[in-house]
């Protein structure tokens, strides 16, 4: 069992429900942000994380700058971030690829591409 720590920011609570449902069975410890400012929070406090899982349609902050502003973190420099999203246009993979993140899933959630990329 992975002994991984997983950071889902997502504004809406049933995704953050479901992928903790799917993830913490298999031995992650996942911890929830409900918008990027609260992300940024979050990891302000220099917790370690193996992984991000990150919307990318929230309010205040979108995913994209999210993932700008971790990346300008030299601890999550190389974190690995999964942009979960349903918006399934190649400008948002292209945005989110060059933001930072390192691959991009489609709602709902293949989970097994999922764990694919976690292991």
């Amino acid at each position: 069992m992975p002994d991984k720590k997983i950071l889902i920011i997502d504004d809406d609570s049933i995704n953050i429900f479901a992928l903790s449902a799917f993830l913490v069975p298999m031995g992650y410890k996942c911890t929830a942000a409900l918008s990027g400012v609260q992300c940024l929070k979050i990891l302000s406090g220099r917790p370690h994380f193996d992984y991000i899982l990150m919307d990318i349609m929230m309010p205040e902050m979108d995913g994209i700058e999210t993932i700008k502003q971790i990346r300008k973190i030299v601890t999550y420099k190389n974190t690995k971030i999964v942009v979960i999203t349903a918006d399934d246009s190649s400008i948002t993979r292209l945005k989110s690829i060059t933001a930072g993140a390192n691959a991009v899933l489609n709602k709902p959630v293949d989970t097994e591409k999922l764990e694919k990329f976690l292991n």
